[in-house]
């Protein structure tokens, strides 16, 4: 059962006034369109609102049962609606978040969100995922990979898994060979995203270390994905990150995705901040959008 907001409002107003003549010019709008309003009502309801009669009407029991039920919901979403504006409007300052390159188009639309919602704080993002940045209070919030090794100082949330598959360039391919398992990668150069202090270096790097002879060499995201798209070797990186992206071939395609967990984390002194509430709230509501049914553009 869907019952339009508005013509409960208005039900009110014709239960308080006993008359729709009344009752429409008290809310501007014609005698004929508010009968239809609370006929359409009763028919919603099933239930019979109103006893006509020549002077006007009066309610059914029902209807002053219903009445009664309408005032809770009506009071009680109004005091919900002042809550939520009471604490936009008590929300204010500064809030910093950090992130990798496989979230940022998450982060940016829960910054977006956040920022309709919240317009008093003045929000910066910051790429990076060194949790030593949540530690000496830099940054408010960190959207990464799991924590390599647990600490009480550091809360994580979950909030999505994200994809992983090895990539090189058709150049690098054809001046080398096709390796046909992650085995004969010994004989490929490798490279991988240098993860920052905290996160899972393993994880992250495709189990390249321990199936690799050559260790993999290290650089940053956004230096790993110009050293791909250059034929400069073979590595790990986000299928999401890659839409429309014709340089770079799938190593493996058969071979099911890596998926690596992804958390949003704050400092636990943080824990009680309605700030960190609400992005994570917005956050939630960004990856909940991004893998409904309707809303194909956006996979994991």
């Amino acid at each position: 059962m869907n019952i339009n907001i508005e013509r409960l409002s208005n039900f009110m107003v014709v239960a308080h006034e006993g008359n729709l003549s009344a009752a429409a010019k008290k809310l501007g709008t014609t005698q004929p369109n508010l009968g239809r309003q609370m006929t359409a009502l009763e028919n919603e309801l099933n239930i019979n609102l109103f006893s006509r009669h020549s002077r006007g009407i009066l309610l059914t029991q029902n209807g002053l049962e219903f009445l009664k039920a309408t005032q809770s919901v009506l009071t009680n979403l109004q005091h919900e609606v002042d809550a939520i504006k009471q604490t936009s409007n008590s929300l204010n300052g500064s809030f910093t978040i950090m992130g990798d390159i496989a979230v940022h188009d998450k982060i940016i639309k829960a910054l977006f969100l956040f920022s309709e919602l919240y317009p008093l704080v003045e929000c910066k993002f910051v790429n990076n995922t060194d949790l030593s940045l949540l530690e000496n209070g830099m940054v408010d919030v960190s959207v990464a990979p799991a924590l390599l090794l647990k600490t009480p100082n550091i809360i994580e949330h979950p909030l999505l898994d994200v994809s992983v598959r090895l990539y090189a360039s058709q150049r690098y391919i054809e001046t080398t060979f096709i390796p046909k398992s992650i085995e004969h990668l010994s004989g490929h150069k490798l490279i991988v995203g240098l993860c920052d202090q905290g996160t899972i270096d393993k994880s992250f790097n495709y189990h390249l270390s321990d199936k690799a002879v050559v260790p993999p060499t290290k650089v940053s995201m956004g230096m790993l994905y110009q050293a791909l798209r250059s034929g400069l070797g073979i590595g790990p990186f986000f299928p999401s990150q890659l839409v429309g992206e014709d340089v770079l071939v799938d190593v493996f395609p058969d071979l099911p995705d890596h998926m690596i967990p992804y958390y949003m984390t704050h400092h636990v002194r943080m824990e009680r901040s309605p700030k960190i509430k609400a992005f994570y709230e917005c956050l939630k509501q960004v990856v909940a959008f991004s893998e409904s049914p309707d809303n194909q553009a956006t996979t994991y």
